[in-house]
């Protein structure tokens, strides 16, 4: 398998397991009334339903441009915690979020503050 590119890129499958999610204000009272119905879950796999009944597209962001620091995950998780072995959600880190420039992203946050564009 390759890595992903860079950028934007649509993702129709496959969005459980993301490690955040960004939502157009004009879906948010759907998405709060369709998580309520379900009751319990994780946020990513009932996300990933929502999208799928509904035909809503799905985007990534390589690199991503958050980290996961969670202590619940929707993969595989001990439900006793064993000492000296850490937990799925404890192994997860996003190395790739690693790689961000702090001063490259302030400097583009700026600018977009200051003309609205890139």
């Amino acid at each position: 398998m390759l890595p992903i590119s860079e950028g934007v890129h649509e993702m129709p499958k496959f969005g459980c397991c993301s490690q955040g999610f960004v939502f157009p204000h004009s879906r948010i009272k759907d998405l709060v009334s369709w998580y309520e119905s379900k009751g319990i879950g994780y946020v990513d796999m009932l996300t990933e339903d929502y999208a799928n009944q509904n035909g809503e597209l799905r985007w990534a962001l390589t690199p991503s441009v958050l980290q996961h620091v969670g202590s619940k995950s929707s993969k595989t998780n001990s439900p006793v915690p064993q000492k000296g072995i850490r937990t799925i959600p404890e192994k997860l880190w996003n190395f790739a979020f690693e790689k961000n420039d702090v001063n490259i992203l302030r400097e583009e946050h700026e600018r977009q503050l200051r003309w609205g564009g890139s």
